[in-house]
């Protein structure tokens, strides 16, 4: 999928099925998709950090974040096809390191210090 597809999915799931967003988000970002889809890639670069996988990063998301998982997945697999090589050494390493994981109440407390920082 384009980046233009991408934007147009996206556009569609913001005008046809809005959903509120916290007011830390809306500092981060204006209503355009390219915004929103660069505000999802730095939230999932940051799950990236805390060594979560995409199923874990789309639920933190959508909890604390307001981001439909559809739209997490979206921009990860976009990003997984602009740096497979990063993914490819991300995936084994994220393996070896489950006592990493962190609870849901530590990613709420993470992700909301990352928001707002916005």
């Amino acid at each position: 999928m384009s980046i233009c597809t991408c934007m147009l999915l996206i556009s569609y799931l913001l005008i046809c099925r809005p959903r509120p967003r916290p007011f830390c988000l809306e500092l981060l970002m204006d209503d355009s998709p390219a915004s929103y889809i660069h505000m999802v890639q730095h939230l999932i670069e940051k799950c990236l950090i805390f060594h979560m996988n995409k199923e874990e990063c789309m639920a933190a998301l959508s909890k604390h974040a307001n981001i439909k998982p559809v739209i997490t997945s979206t921009v990860w697999n976009e990003l997984e096809k602009e740096n497979p090589e990063f993914f490819e050494a991300y995936s084994p390493r994220r393996g070896n390191e489950d006592d990493l994981t962190m609870s849901d109440a530590e990613t709420g407390e993470e992700l909301g210090k990352i928001l707002s920082k916005g």
